[in-house]
């Protein structure tokens, strides 16, 4: 799994001259919120640590309705905070709920690559392996959970009728997480962006410069078997075409616990964790996961799936997002922020209209 180390971007390419590089320096630094907005610095508490939560809420009209923003594997929480802050204060301002980042516990660390678990995957105790992670998986969810309850108690929020969450990377696999264990408040819509369900992020723990042991699909196990469903069984066709695999180990078809209707994923064509190539040519597996983890049906040509009501999915197509010296994966969340591409389906704009129309009505 490729890390997130925003602090540590390097030049970007002439197509991106315009975008500034985030801050590189750690901690707290001096920040005054646009007029109208107020700065939200807390911390919770979980499993005796406590975990810093940043954002931005309106100084009038409230208690308000809550989006829970959760960062990339290695993004240090000032960091990734200042990286976004510029299409929070626009999301506040425009749609005049309030929008927190929520630090979770392990952020350095993807739930998949836990040293046990992946002994247990290597020695094919696929059941002893999926029980470790899986295990990580909820335990960084109810991190979260930790968090948003405690931003719900504050007096600046109004909870009750749900929230929203979007995430980036392990922040987006989380998402889905926490909407799987978290029933109050409800979660009513799901931003997921440059993620996609996939087993060890796409590699079975064996990584080398060739690619080998990367798990994608039409592999059986390259579908994520951890908290990301409500459906034990009916696995993906393509899933059961290797017939060395035990029926009983076979990941399950895909269903997260937010109506179809109410969640949008957004990723590059050439960005799927930590797929060996970038090949422009090899995307196959991207769509096929978006289609399994949308529950929407489009072809491989169809980057656009998005629906009438925005739900959906929308692969960028190849060559779209690109930085000299970064992989696409890591790439997409400063293309997303990037005034370069306001007016695009997938840019943060959009996205956190739809998501906050999604989850508390236009």
């Amino acid at each position: 799994m490729r890390l997130v180390m925003i602090s540590a971007l390097v030049p970007l390419c002439a197509s991106f001259a315009s975008i500034p590089k985030p801050d590189p320096k750690p901690g707290p630094k001096p920040y005054e919120p646009p007029e109208g907005q107020h700065l939200i610095r807390t911390h919770y508490q979980f499993e005796g640590v406590q975990y810093p939560i940043t954002g931005l809420a309106p100084n009038s009209g409230g208690p308000h309705k809550l989006i829970v923003v959760l960062a990339g594997t290695g993004e240090s929480h000032d960091n990734a905070f200042f990286l976004r802050v510029s299409a929070l204060e626009k999301a506040v301002a425009a749609q005049g709920h309030g929008m927190v980042l929520v630090e979770y516990p392990d952020f350095e660390s993807y739930p998949d690559f836990g040293d046990a678990a992946v002994a247990e995957f290597g020695v094919g105790n696929l059941t002893g392996s999926r029980g470790l992670m899986c295990a990580e998986w909820e335990r960084k969810g109810h991190g979260v959970i930790a968090g948003i309850n405690h931003v719900c108690g504050r007096d600046d929020f109004d909870c009750s009728s749900g929230i929203a969450l979007a995430g980036y990377s392990q922040g987006s696999g989380l998402v889905v997480q926490t909407s799987k264990l978290l029933t109050n408040p409800p979660v009513n819509a799901l931003l997921t962006t440059a993620w996609a369900p996939l087993l060890f992020a796409g590699n079975a723990g064996q990584e080398d410069d060739t690619g080998a042991g990367y798990l994608l699909p039409p592999d059986a196990l390259a579908l994520h078997w951890c908290g990301f469903d409500d459906s034990p069984t009916n696995p993906p066709a393509w899933s059961t075409s290797v017939p060395s695999v035990p029926a009983d180990e076979y990941p399950p078809a895909l269903s997260t616990f937010v109506n179809k209707t109410k969640r949008l994923s957004l990723i590059s064509a050439q960005d799927f964790f930590g797929n060996p190539t970038q090949d422009p040519a090899a995307t196959a597996p991207v769509f096929s996961l978006q289609r399994d983890f949308s529950g929407y049906d489009c072809p491989d040509s169809q980057n656009d799936c998005k629906q009438n009501d925005g739900s959906g999915y929308y692969v960028v197509p190849a060559g779209n997002i690109f930085i000299e010296g970064m992989s696409t994966h890591d790439a997409f969340i400063v293309a997303f922020l990037a005034d370069d591409f306001i007016g695009e389906k997938w840019h943060a704009d959009a996205a956190f209209t739809w998501l906050g129309n999604a989850a508390f009505g236009a």
